[in-house]
């Protein structure tokens, strides 16, 4: 947020975390584990960015690969392939990063 709360509005969310933490323990022992860095970078566009720039590279090496009739063909096809598709994954999420 760009600005301070008031008093009255800090009470107001005080009152609100009081009540959710009586209504559900399991919010407390959620709250009290932070984060693992896989959810922490997942979370980051920065990262994310970076990743779909790494997944978009490697596809075009393994389709080059494939495309040039060498022997590691069937490996090559596989790589472009299963990098295609994180790299989807990816994008899908930077979407929704965007989006909300």
């Amino acid at each position: 947020m760009s600005t301070p709360l008031t008093g009255r509005e800090q009470r107001l969310l005080d009152d609100i975390e009081s009540h959710l933490r009586r209504e559900d323990p399991a919010l407390e022992r959620l709250l009290a584990v932070p984060p693992a860095l896989r959810t922490r970078l997942w979370h980051r566009p920065r990262f994310l960015a970076a990743a779909a720039s790494a997944l978009a590279a490697l596809t075009a090496a393994c389709a080059l690969l494939a495309g040039s009739g060498a022997a590691v063909t069937p490996v090559a096809e596989a790589g472009a392939g299963g990098s295609a598709l994180v790299l989807a994954l990816v994008f899908r999420r930077l979407a929704l990063l965007r989006a909300g």
